[in-house]
């Protein structure tokens, strides 16, 4: 009987841990832009779901580069997570902005990082955040002088598990989007 009691229990605490609201990556909902651009549909790669593939710029741009998303309207943000998959362009130093109305000016710091990891999930986190725009901004880095950088594999931008419902990936992460969801506008 204490072994049914015990496993009835345990049972229990599992199906509310599971149950929990967890947080969602909603980059998939913005518009993406960066500086210095890109060819069309060089942005694509950062949502696709897979670290094998990647987003550079192009060859001859240099310095700090960046990466930004626009939602269209407010959203609730808690962090941000970057894949770097390049040894040769790369990020060492890099801040996360919010821009509360859309009008350009980022008025939030939400993160700062130095020694970004190659081949490994760089991640920050911070209270929530109403925000338009985030941006992931290089401010030191390697680029061997050929290219700018950072050279990134994905990008995600997390909302807590307090988010509006119905954003894009309610449940966790979200699967990888066919190309031609990419191909509709959301570079």
């Amino acid at each position: 009987m204490r072994l049914f009691s015990v496993t009835v229990i345990l049972l229990c605490a599992y199906a509310q841990v599971s149950a929990a609201p967890q947080e969602a990556n909603i980059a998939c909902a913005a518009a993406l832009t960066c500086q210095p651009e890109v060819k069309e549909g060089g942005l694509r790669y950062l949502l696709d779901g897979r670290v094998g593939t990647g987003f550079s710029f192009e060859v001859g741009t240099e310095g700090d580069g960046w990466v930004a998303f626009d939602f269209g309207r407010t959203r609730t943000i808690t962090g941000l997570r970057f894949f770097q998959h390049s040894e040769i362009y790369y990020t060492t130093d890099y801040t996360i902005e919010g821009d509360a109305d859309g009008d350009g000016t980022y008025e939030l710091t939400l993160a700062e990082g130095s020694q970004a990891k190659i081949g490994d999930w760089n991640e920050r986190r911070w209270e929530p955040a109403q925000v338009r725009v985030v941006r992931l901004r290089s401010v030191k880095g390697v680029s061997e002088g050929r290219r700018a950088h950072p050279c990134l594999a994905e990008v995600e931008i997390l909302r807590g598990p307090c988010g509006e419902a119905g954003e894009p990936g309610r449940h966790g992460r979200r699967p990888a989007p066919a190309a031609e969801e990419h191909a509709a506008g959301r570079e």
